[in-house]
């Protein structure tokens, strides 16, 4: 009888210990990832590579480019930087490009402008499977001024319908932004603006990159 009860016991043991080596084991292999907005924005700071897309709306149809390959960094303060933005690709938002054999002074300096840093402020939204919308900044600045310049020039970029154009994967750490630069506005340092009237088609940008 005490030997039947001692065997039973160790049988106990070792299920109980079995169950809970099964239970460690799961929860190691289950990853924690960031749960709220906040988490998702940290998680998402560091250094990315992918590539870069653009295309406008023509009379006779679309016309762009597709897969060049970019890098950009989101820093602390949840900033996508993008160190080498082709801004030359303004100038397909140009429609007369020449008006009574002069050359739109707009067209020339986007066409001479060189890759400069673009910075775009951005917000999380809403999470839903295991993805996160994001909200950009309506305003960028574009270094498409000379230095001495009293201006500057800030980009307009159109409110997205929906967001969810823009989100970030959490599970692969991959980001996917699309956005459409609708105007180009001339900032008087001294006050005023002025639209600039050259600028009449809009130029819709698409970006995708994975975390490195």
């Amino acid at each position: 009888m005490k030997r039947t009860m001692k065997t039973a016991f160790m049988a106990l043991c070792a299920v109980t210990m079995l169950a809970v080596t099964a239970s460690c084991s799961s929860d190691k292999n289950e990853v924690d990832y960031p749960k709220t907005t906040e988490q998702v924005l940290n998680h998402m700071v560091g250094e990315y590579k992918g590539t870069l897309g653009f295309s406008t709306t023509t009379e006779t149809g679309t016309e762009g480019a597709f897969g060049q390959k970019i890098s950009w960094k989101i820093d602390k303060n949840h900033n996508i930087i993008i160190e080498k933005f082709p801004y030359a690709t303004l100038a397909s938002g140009v429609s007369k490009q020449e008006v009574a054999g002069k050359m739109s002074e707009l067209f020339q300096t986007l066409l001479d402008v060189k890759d400069a840093p673009l910075y775009i402020v951005m917000a999380g939204s809403d999470i839903s499977d295991n993805r996160m919308s994001l909200n950009i900044d309506l305003l960028f600045y574009a270094p498409l001024s000379a230095p001495n310049a009293d201006y500057e020039i800030v980009g307009s970029i159109k409110k997205a319908q929906p967001i969810s154009k823009s989100y970030y994967n959490i599970n692969e750490s991959e980001l996917y932004l699309e956005f459409t630069v609708e105007g180009l506005i001339k900032k008087h340092k001294h006050g005023g603006v002025k639209w600039q009237k050259d600028f009449d088609k809009p130029i819709t940008y698409y970006l995708r990159a994975k975390k490195q």
